[in-house]
């Protein structure tokens, strides 16, 4: 009884100091809770959070995004977790997931090709099995080669219905800003398009295309990228 209270308050002073950015001293704290309790999930994911000097779980997706599912502490965390805690650690994966797939668009659409590549490559090595963006990403790699990179609105238009389509991830202010990122790339991505068949377009076809190019008001549920 007195070992776990002792590892209890341990784990709880680690997390105190990750909040105050006393990253080794919480990282000591979470090595002696794993020494006399080898299985403690929690312990594991704090080790991951100070290894990588972050004070919460959030900041690992929003100033790191990189993906974790290769990382030992986070394998341990979920594979000792209970149901309740490994529910919460898979889907802070599919967030960091979704971090990184925003960094390959944010590049894609920036023209650099080096990043992008990189970003594809920390996703794929992060998902072997493939992945639901799989067909973007090929097309993406297609673009890569070549050396076609821009704004694509058949592209924009499927990852912003995929989603529309996700499961809630417990984080609505990033996930809403992943969607207005899509959002606003598909829409310009439209006005240019519009821009070029339709110049001189009287002003009722102009507001009708200005609808057809928001995906709010015009977006099927399954598009294929190719054609």
């Amino acid at each position: 009884m007195q070992s776990t209270r002792k590892t209890s308050d341990l784990l709880e002073l680690g997390y105190r100091l990750l909040e105050q950015k006393e990253f080794k001293a919480a990282e000591v704290c979470f090595e002696q809770v794993l020494k006399a309790e080898p299985q403690n999930a929690a312990a594991f994911w704090g080790s991951m959070l100070s290894s990588r000097q972050c004070t919460e779980t959030r900041a690992l997706y929003t100033r790191l995004a990189v993906p974790i599912g290769r990382n030992s502490d986070f394998s341990n965390a979920v594979k000792y977790a209970s149901p309740q805690q490994k529910s919460a650690f898979q889907k802070f994966e599919q967030l960091v997931l979704l971090a990184c797939h925003q960094k390959i668009l944010q590049n894609f659409v920036a023209g650099n090709a080096f990043l992008t590549k990189k970003w594809l490559g920390h996703y794929s090595a992060a998902t072997p099995n493939g992945s639901m963006f799989r067909q973007e990403h090929e097309y993406i790699s297609e673009c890569l080669e070549k050396s076609k990179l821009g704004n694509c609105s058949k592209l924009f238009l499927s990852i912003y219905v995929k989603y529309k389509t996700l499961p809630d991830l417990g984080d609505p202010a990033y996930f809403d800003e992943l969607l207005q990122f899509v959002r606003e790339n598909y829409v310009r991505s439209m006005n240019l398009l519009r821009e070029v068949i339709c110049k001189k377009a009287d002003k009722a076809t102009i507001e009708e295309l200005k609808a057809w190019a928001d995906p709010v008001t015009c977006s099927p549920q399954s598009l294929s990228i190719s054609g």
